[in-house]
């Protein structure tokens, strides 16, 4: 998994790797963070994070990923 896979997301197909994420925060449960660690394994992690708002979710994902995250 490298892409984006929400179906009618705006970004759907493209790939993250290397990329830096503009996002308002995260979205539905922890899967939101286990997605990601996936992402991570496969080599295809985004370079950073730019939220709007951080929650728990994010923060978890950023520290467990050691990916930069900003708020």
């Amino acid at each position: 998994m490298k892409t984006i896979f929400e179906k009618g997301h705006p970004e759907e197909g493209k790939n993250v790797k290397g990329k830096i994420l503009v996002m308002p925060s995260s979205k539905g449960s922890i899967a939101w963070a286990m997605s990601f660690k996936q992402v991570a394994l496969e080599g295809n992690a985004p370079l950073a994070w730019a939220f709007t708002k951080i929650d728990s979710k994010c923060a978890t994902a950023a520290v467990s990923l050691r990916i930069p995250a900003v708020a």
